[in-house]
């Protein structure tokens, strides 16, 4: 064996011929698709899983239920989100931040300071235009 030689830790290093055998057999190509479609996986989980939650209540919920409206094989969905919980949660924190977002923009568009009346119509109103938002408070864990 000309060209082996071993690592610190133990572990066999390649020949030469072997690297370049290695770079021929992966497609570069397909591991960035493949990278893409989870992405993309990932991505439609979150968006159905936010309509699940709309739709159910959340102790009826589970990453399977989730995964089978996203349409992807069981057990996908526990494969990016460890629980129902933890997706739950990353959903609550976009629409929140959406939400506090909105308002900032709102106060911070008008004129002068607002009177806690205001603020009460302005934060009342941006709820009521968030059903996501008041169901998701209503369900929270």
């Amino acid at each position: 064996m000309v060209g082996v030689g071993w690592c610190r830790r133990g572990q066999r290093r390649m020949a030469p011929a072997q690297g370049l055998l290695m770079g021929r057999l992966i497609n570069r190509d397909r591991l960035v698709r493949a990278k893409q479609q989870r992405a993309i996986r990932k991505q439609r989980i979150l968006e159905e899983a936010g309509s699940v939650f709309m739709r159910m209540a959340y102790s009826e919920v589970t990453l399977d239920t989730i995964g089978q409206h996203a349409d992807v094989d069981r057990g996908v969905a526990s494969m990016f989100f460890r629980t129902k919980e933890e997706l739950f949660l990353i959903i609550f924190k976009d629409v929140l931040s959406e939400w506090y977002d909105s308002l900032e923009h709102e106060i911070g568009g008008g004129s002068g300071e607002l009177s806690p009346g205001s603020l009460a119509s302005l934060v009342a109103r941006s709820r009521a235009e968030r059903p996501a938002l008041t169901r998701f408070l209503c369900e929270l864990p």
